[in-house]
């Protein structure tokens, strides 16, 4: 009888990553479904990798006698007495030796020549012989899913034979067993030294497999192993060119928001989070992108939890946590804009101005007149005392808190650990929910977070992705214009404005600018298209190479300072182009204005009317290169105008540096 045996791995088959990941990706799997059993110092996927390795080499000293081969599930159940309290291990370790078979089966491949290398050997039987720690049973699974059953249907693992190729001992069990000579037997595989030069010292006529194409690979993968910044390096290379049909900004912007939503799930499970909530309007987008990235709603093998659209927004959810119309508790919204008109504090609180408009002539208060420190102005404390204004409003309160909670308690179910997910930038939302569904813990994730201005809640925790002043200051430069963001990942389903009921049921009340989505249907929505038509590789990718969010966040810091620094012309056009809701707190929408005139730029600092035309007008230009876009103005104008924003920028920073002091 003439024998053909082929090794498997490099041979037979091929991996789409170096031949540690398997390893690698169990130990995440492990590390995510039982991390509140693991001891502590093991709470890293690559420390419970290095403790693998540890074992198994445990195991070739101990199996010394048998060429030091070990099986899979001696490594697991060795591993799991060691890091972790488990009593009852067995199933697990079938659980973790599944999972690697699946994962070994993901991202392998069939050798694309060995077919045809082999087609003219002669021989009667053909097998592989592996130096692997699992067993031919396993081996024949993963060779299954590759359809390379019809080259061999049987073979011989080095872990059940307890001997390997390297000592040739390997070679002569398999001659034993087939009761054949070397003379007839011929053996291909990728190995110099366990495939080529032991068998060829045993007169086994070998065959060195190397073929040129699929070695380079091989050795991409082993750089990508030793070295995850050379990985992500040219991950981000593969998607630039796969996708380079879509807008450069969408390109950019994808892997920023595979690491912010990376950092939700792993949080969600860490904490063991019971419902996720998306809050309108730019948790609609991320809402989407979630079920893109997650889309068997798991992350290395563990249930997410269940995720749902809130519709929410800063107004809707103030409304409803005023219990009485004082100072105090008015403060929450007047330190967030120091200056306001009552008309704005009414607009905030969604009640028409003309409910009370006949109790603002009685104190003849012009509800357009903007007061600074409203805490302490006679005018407003006069009002809060009148007994008509203040049940006006608490009935509206009141009227608001009975419907957002049946609403949201909808949402949230029985649910005791919640998820809130916005773009930023205080969570003020946060903090009205929390005060609303004071029995529940809720946990913020935000793309970046400033420096918080009220109190926060007990039931609160809170975590900027890309930034957050409140742990780093440092961090402060990388977004010049929050609103740009907003836009970006906007939705045209309008504000949500309050709750009303609908046939008994507490829905949310939506206000719709047709204005406002000018920008989404001109611009926003393509770049949303473009950026989801991107998620399916970032989740094949994530899975394969078992990223993980912290590895994103320099790429998205990175990001964020690319686009303030050298934004796209198209993206500072639409900007200044946008028709802004900034009902909450200012009480109207923000347009792009037109550049002021000489007269008011030099006549603000004694002028109350300039002082405001400037202060609007800034508010649609945050950036400097949006300034030096605007074609109706002088290029001496655009200096002094980008100068003043500078200056202020610098002076807002010392006066933040020295207040830390």
């Amino acid at each position: 009888m003439k024998l053909l045996s082929l090794d498997v791995w490099d041979t037979l088959i091929r991996r789409e990553v170096y031949q540690e990941y398997p390893k690698l990706y169990t130990m995440n799997v492990l590390l995510f479904k039982y991390r509140s059993s693991i001891d502590f110092e093991f709470r890293c996927k690559h420390k419970l990798y290095k403790k693998r390795i540890d074992v198994e080499s445990q195991l070739v000293q101990s199996n010394a006698e048998q060429d030091g081969e070990y099986d899979i599930y001696d490594v697991f159940s060795i591993l799991l007495q060691e890091v972790t309290n488990l009593i009852e291990t067995d199933s697990v370790v079938e659980e973790l030796v599944l999972t690697e078979v699946r994962y070994e089966k993901s991202y392998t491949y069939p050798d694309p020549t060995i077919k045809k290398f082999i087609s003219n050997i002669e021989r009667d039987k053909t097998v592989f012989i592996s130096d692997f720690y699992m067993n031919s049973e396993k081996i024949l699974d993963i060779l299954a899913s590759n359809g390379m059953i019809a080259l061999t249907n049987s073979g011989f693992s080095s872990c059940a034979a307890g001997c390997n190729k390297r000592s040739t001992k390997l070679f002569k069990f398999v001659h034993e067993q087939l009761e054949i000579g070397s003379e007839n037997h011929t053996h291909i595989g990728d190995h110099e030294l366990s495939d080529y030069v032991k068998p060829k010292s045993l007169g086994v006529s070998a065959i060195h497999y190397w073929p040129e194409t699929e070695s380079k690979k091989r050795a991409i993968n082993e750089k990508h192993w030793y070295s995850r910044e050379a990985l992500l390096r040219d991950l981000l290379s593969g998607a630039n060119d796969r996708f380079n049909s879509e807008s450069s900004l969408s390109i950019k912007i994808t892997p920023l928001l595979v690491g912010f939503l990376l950092n939700i799930a792993e949080h969600a499970i860490s904490n063991k989070i019971e419902f996720i909530g998306f809050c309108t309007r730019e948790g609609e987008f991320f809402h989407q992108l979630w079920k893109e990235l997650f889309p068997d709603e798991t992350l290395f093998g563990v249930r997410l939890p269940e995720t749902g659209v809130v519709e929410v927004s800063r107004m809707s959810t103030f409304a409803p946590t005023i219990t009485e119309v004082t100072t105090e508790q008015m403060q929450r919204m007047w330190s967030l804009f120091k200056t306001q008109s009552v008309s704005t504090m009414l607009a905030s609180l969604n009640v028409r101005t003309e409910l009370v408009e006949h109790i603002l002539d009685k104190y003849e208060i012009d509800p357009d007149f903007d007061y600074s420190d409203l805490a302490s102005n006679q005018t407003i404390l006069d009002l809060f005392k009148d007994r008509e204004f203040c049940h006006i409003i608490e009935t509206h309160c009141s009227e608001q808190n009975i419907l957002i909670k049946d609403y949201l308690g909808t949402k949230f179910k029985n649910s005791k650990k919640v998820a809130i997910v916005d773009i930023g930038w205080r969570g003020t939302i946060q903090d009205n929910i929390c005060k609303l569904f004071p029995e529940v813990e809720f946990f913020g994730f935000y793309l970046g977070l400033y420096k918080f201005i009220n109190n926060q809640e007990s039931n609160s925790t809170k975590s900027g992705y890309c930034f957050d002043l409140n742990l780093d200051s440092s961090e402060e430069g990388l977004i010049e214009d929050v609103s740009i963001y907003e836009m970006l990942f906007n939705s045209p389903n309008g504000t949500v404005v309050g709750y009303k009921l609908d046939d008994g049921k507490a829905i949310a009340e939506k206000y719709i600018s047709q204005e406002e989505n000018k920008t989404y249907f001109d611009f926003s929505q393509t770049l949303q298209k473009s950026i989801s038509t991107q998620f399916c590789y970032w989740m094949k990718v994530v899975d394969k190479y078992i990223l993980d969010s912290s590895e994103f966040k320099p790429v998205a810091q990175s990001v964020l300072t690319q686009i303030s620094k050298e934004p796209e012309k198209s993206l500072l056009i639409a900007r200044s182009n946008l028709h802004h809701n900034e009902t909450f707190g200012l009480g109207r929408f923000l347009s792009g204005s037109r550049p002021p005139s000489y007269y008011t730029i030099f006549s603000s600092p004694v002028s109350r009317k300039s002082r405001k035309e400037l202060v609007d007008f800034y508010r649609s230009h945050k950036w400097p290169q949006s300034i030096d876009i605007i074609e109706e103005s002088s290029w001496f104008k655009k200096k002094i105008l980008v100068s003043i924003l500078k200056g202020v920028k610098l002076a807002i920073r010392l006066k933040v540096n020295i207040t830390q002091r």
